[in-house]
């Protein structure tokens, strides 16, 4: 893990809390001068903050998230860099990663009904269809954000965050479409800026990002981290779930200080979890243990490792 003093650490976890915390609230906290603290986030981004983003309640809106891998055979180098540009520009992507493991990219899709979501990747993939030999997709029906827990002597009372499809729909207008953009592109944005783009006064603006967090449509803000260790997503074939069990295996996980997000999904796995890790070693040991704790209910694993990012992870790609 990348080297960082108490305060650094302390800042981090400030910004897990809150990413849209200002200077002088984080300066409160960790004990240091507004000045001191702006010094200190401008540093750790330039190689540990790769960018901020909101966690937006996209069910609310009425939209499922589909996630695709692709494994690639043949591909020369300049034309993976010609589908990855293209995937960055793309509305309706929010997520876009080099993956090594069974697959080569993953990305994820947001769309409203399924032929969004068909034309958006058949969109994608045109003119590489002969490179990519295997296409895997998975539905999220729920996730959880866990707080920010490798940092052993910092505290971190933030609650999970929990996303999942529900029923009930929110309506949105022009304004509030605009915002979420704006925050999905940096979550820390400032607000005189963000009400330039509608037209409206600070504090018209202001008023309604605390509206849609008011109606759980933004759930949070977090930083984008590189802290310089394995950042991995296992997948768990599971069986004999229960609801009881499943609340069970949800409370097991989110006690690992490792994991910071587990997903249930429909595919060929029933959860999947995403964690940062020293080596390969750890995670072993954080599937084994798990495959100890719950032997009549697991079946199998399969896993990759994320290698590059290549645009901050969007809840609002559009």
């Amino acid at each position: 893990m990348t080297n960082m003093d108490l305060k650094d650490r302390k800042i981090i976890v400030e910004l897990d809390k809150n990413a849209r915390q200002n200077f002088s609230q984080i300066a409160k906290s960790v004990g240091l001068s507004k000045q001191v603290v702006r010094a200190r986030v401008q540093n750790l981004e330039k190689n540990i903050i790769e960018g901020y983003y909101p966690i937006i309640n996209f069910p609310l809106l009425g939209y499922s998230l589909h996630v695709v891998y692709l494994k690639f055979a043949g591909m020369p180098k300049e034309k993976e860099k010609k589908l990855i540009d293209r995937i960055n520009v793309a509305k309706r992507v929010g997520l876009n990663v080099t993956v090594f493991g069974d697959w080569n990219l993953n990305l994820a899709i947001w769309a409203k009904y399924p032929l969004d979501f068909e034309n958006t990747l058949n969109d994608i993939v045109k003119g590489f269809e002969q490179y990519i030999i295997k296409k895997t997709i998975m539905m999220e029906s729920e996730a959880n954000y866990f707080r920010f827990k490798l940092f052993r002597d910092v505290k971190n009372d933030a609650e999970t965050i929990i996303t999942k499809d529900v029923k009930e729909r929110k309506e949105i207008d022009g304004s509030d479409e605009l915002i979420l953009a704006c925050l999905s592109k940096n979550a820390r944005e400032d607000i005189v800026k963000i009400a330039e783009r509608l037209k409206m006064t600070p504090a018209a603006a202001a008023k309604r990002i605390k509206n849609l967090e008011s109606k759980k449509i933004i759930m949070g803000y977090k930083p984008q981290l590189n802290l310089n260790l394995l950042h991995t997503k296992v997948f768990l074939h599971l069986q004999k779930i229960t609801e009881e069990k499943e609340k069970q295996v949800m409370d097991y996980l989110s006690r690992i200080p490792e994991i910071i997000s587990v997903s249930k999904t429909f595919g060929d796995y029933e959860l999947e979890f995403r964690a940062q890790v020293e080596n390969i070693s750890d995670l072993h040991k954080i599937i084994e243990d798990f495959r100890e704790k719950y032997p009549q209910e697991f079946i199998d694993f399969n896993l990759l490792i994320f290698i590059k990012f290549h645009r901050v992870l969007s809840y609002f790609p559009f």
